[in-house]
């Protein structure tokens, strides 16, 4: 049967359902732990259940359901009625994976975090926030006794005792507030005033929409997820810490900060401690970390905030000594003569072309001559003889011709082809100063919005400036780098 919970996962996991840091729990909480031996299985999309599958007498039936995307009756009139058809309302449920997966991604839980839930139903919803938190942060309110005692035991045979309680869900569980999360399983008109007063500020109520019906996926957000806090929007925040829009909902996606918060309508909101948690990961992003490496390290559970700041400061005072010696070496180079090419304006029009003009290198000393990078080029070209010139003109002007027979040929980005010329391209660049692939992807957004540059290679191709962007992003990507947030590094 392993087969089954696989499947599901795979499919779940395409279609974005299931997201990477709940698989875990879902492995550790196969469902059919949680389903009973009498089940009438439900169809996906539709509020309607087929006849009664016991698993002693139908079990490929049985085992089919439970590893279906579509939700389970598995009682009826509270437990009065038990005959094959269906009966008249159903009184309990394990819910349709989907519905049960995007609640628990909009919950963004995080760890250390005190979840309460309401409708225990068959304990599936507590036991995966138990894999994922541990027990000793879930609380579970069910209103039927029989049911919470038999979510209980299962709870028990799988190894997990989150605290399961009997009571009128509206009324939360006061004795173990205030919660940071709360997800409801059961659908409501409005927020009862009880979840209000036991979740802490800046916390996230999820739970269907009353006018959800069946068991449909949570995909319209309005009124389904529900955040009371306070913070700043996702433009605010933007403009507060100097990143753009699109970077804060790269990070969100990714998981590295995650809004504390949203609105009604789904709008982020960022608590100041959100806020704090970006300043760190740019002090990281300064130092030249990696967006992954950067989630570790702040989601190191044995590192505290004063942590996280004397590591920051023991590391910027690694690099100021570096820059500092670089400096030095700068400083060392403009005494010794000019940055930049060492030959003659004559030299220079002889070896690269006769539409050279001496005076671009002045141009782009004036546009760059502050960045680290100009420090690697003046350096590296001051090095340089007429020879070494000659030699990478040569394999520009033959990158350059590959590039037009690539684009004319109309080479798809992402290809072999293309991500072998765009790694060529990158190398070039590489000869005057480090080019990474984050700032490659810039390169290649710079060489669309400058007239200059679309000039030039729209001149050895039509279209080609947007080509060669198009296969710069795509070779960044394939490294890992977003190109439409990547920053220069």
């Amino acid at each position: 049967m392993e087969a089954g919970p696989k499947r599901l996962a795979s499919a779940l996991l395409r279609s974005g359902a299931l997201k990477t840091d709940w698989l875990p729990a879902y492995e550790a909480a196969p469902r059919h732990q949680f389903v009973p031996d009498t089940i009438w299985p439900g169809r996906a999309g539709a509020n309607r259940q087929d006849d009664r599958v016991t698993l002693e007498g139908q079990p490929d039936l049985w085992w089919k359901a439970v590893y279906r995307d579509a939700p389970i009756t598995t009682q009826w009139d509270h437990g009065e009625y038990t005959r094959p058809k269906t009966g008249r309302t159903p009184t309990s449920s394990n819910s349709m994976p989907t519905m049960v997966f995007t609640m628990l991604d909009a919950l963004n839980v995080r760890e250390g975090q005190e979840v309460l839930e309401i409708g225990t139903g068959t304990g599936w919803n507590a036991a995966l926030l138990s894999q994922r938190l541990g027990a000793d942060h879930v609380v579970s309110v069910e209103v039927a006794p029989r049911t919470a005692e038999d979510a209980r035991n299962r709870l028990t045979l799988g190894g997990l005792h989150p605290l399961v309680h009997v009571g009128n869900g509206a009324e939360g569980y006061a004795e173990r507030a205030p919660y940071d999360r709360l997800i409801a399983t059961c659908s409501v008109g409005s927020v009862p005033t009880a979840w209000r007063e036991q979740t802490v500020s800046g916390r996230i109520i999820v739970t269907p929409s009353s006018r959800t019906r069946g068991c449909r996926p949570l995909r319209r957000v309005r009124g389904m997820v529900t955040k009371d806090a306070d913070g700043l929007s996702v433009g605010r925040t933007a403009a507060l810490v100097g990143v753009s829009v699109k970077t804060l909902h790269h990070w969100d996606t990714i998981g590295l900060v995650r809004p504390g918060a949203r609105t009604w309508a789904a709008h982020r909101l960022y608590s100041g401690d959100d806020i704090a948690r970006i300043h760190r990961v740019l002090v990281y992003r300064e130092l030249g970390f990696p967006l992954a490496e950067i989630a570790r390290i702040l989601d190191d559970p044995a590192a505290d905030a004063r942590d996280h700041l004397r590591r920051q400061r023991s590391q910027l005072a690694d690099r100021i000594a570096r820059l500092q010696k670089t400096l030095g070496a700068v400083d060392r180079m403009l005494e010794v003569s000019k940055p930049g090419i060492r030959l003659s304006p004559a030299e220079q029009v002889a070896i690269f072309g006769d539409d050279w003009q001496p005076a671009w290198v002045d141009d782009a000393e004036a546009r760059w001559g502050d960045s680290a990078q100009w420090a690697q080029y003046a350096e590296r070209a001051a090095a340089m003889t007429p020879d070494d010139w000659r030699d990478v003109t040569a394999a520009t002007d033959a990158l350059h011709r590959s590039l037009a027979a690539a684009g004319r040929a109309g080479v798809a980005p992402g290809s072999d082809e293309a991500n072998a010329l765009a790694e060529r391209h990158r190398a070039s660049i590489s000869t005057y100063f480090d080019c990474t692939h984050s700032m490659h992807a810039c390169l290649g957004r710079m060489y669309v919005g400058d007239a200059g540059y679309t000039a030039f290679y729209d001149g050895l191709a039509p279209g080609l400036t947007t080509w060669l962007r198009d296969v710069i992003f795509a070779n960044a990507a394939r490294h890992g780098v977003d190109p439409e947030s990547a920053e220069w590094e």
